[in-house]
């Protein structure tokens, strides 16, 4: 079995839900529950954070995450890479995976092509510097007046969004098998996607950005049965082939063959 769910943002309440399955399932580490970015469990070294990580190895199945815009990217570059099922991944438990960017993954007999990750959009105030003179003095004036903003290394890294290099691997890969996969997953909307679904939301602050013309890019030129992303916390459906992921769990539905 392989489920498919939206950001948890280190809520991992609904992962101890039922999921769908058939009668009499059991659950085992070769069935994949896959998280499209933001998963947050990465976000601090505090024991609640680590005792939240510990209880997900409890669980009878496997995580497998992308990475989003909300995410310690300090903390998660210090997990060692290694291959898994044809990409690369870095072990956070043992059944806990982070599916790192430009990747294809083949996983009961379908490929999977990762790229996480996105451009903040609740930071209209812009992102703050604690190594600015000026820092203590803009913090308590942005706090006074209610402004989105974040700070550096601290709420925001800019590592959110996809270098050049992870972005051209991610061309390269999909170019051999190619341009043709199973299963399209991101964490961001490809940019005509993204502006039906600010269109629906009614908000204009998703950014058409590099992230969003790379993965237009793909959306235009690749082959694939399903495209699922998460990021803008609500479910949708844009076509019977994409789907925007929030809090639900669902069976990842069959692929037609790329």
């Amino acid at each position: 079995m392989i489920w498919i769910t939206g950001d948890t943002h280190a809520d991992f309440s609904r992962l101890n839900r039922p999921l769908p399955m058939p009668k009499r399932y059991r659950p085992n580490r070769q069935d994949y529950l896959i998280i499209c970015g933001d998963f947050g469990g990465i976000w601090s070294d505090s024991p609640v954070q680590a005792s939240a990580l510990n209880r997900l190895t409890r669980l009878p199945f496997t995580i497998l995450f992308l990475d989003g815009s909300h995410e310690n990217y300090d903390m998660l570059k210090q997990f060692p890479v290694r291959d898994w099922n044809g990409g690369r991944i870095q072990v956070i438990r043992k059944n806990v995976l982070h599916l790192l960017r430009g990747q294809v993954f083949t996983l009961e007999g379908k490929t999977f092509f990762t790229m996480g990750g996105a451009a903040c959009h609740d930071i209209q105030a812009g992102v703050l510097d604690p190594a600015d003179r000026a820092f203590d003095a803009m913090y308590r004036e942005l706090r006074s007046q209610d402004k989105f903003f974040r700070i550096k290394h601290y709420t925001w890294w800019e590592q959110e969004m996809p270098s050049e290099a992870e972005m051209e691997e991610g061309l390269r890969t999909l170019m051999a098998h190619d341009n043709r996969v199973d299963y399209i997953l991101t964490h961001c909307a490809p940019t005509s996607l993204q502006r039906q679904i600010a269109a629906v939301l009614g908000n204009d602050t998703y950014p058409v950005n590099a992230l969003t013309e790379y993965l237009q890019r793909i959306f235009d030129q690749c082959s694939y049965s399903h495209w699922f992303c998460g990021h803008y916390h609500l479910p949708m459906d844009l076509s019977p082939t994409f789907h925007v992921l929030y809090e639900s769990i669902c069976a990842l539905p069959a692929s037609s063959g790329g």
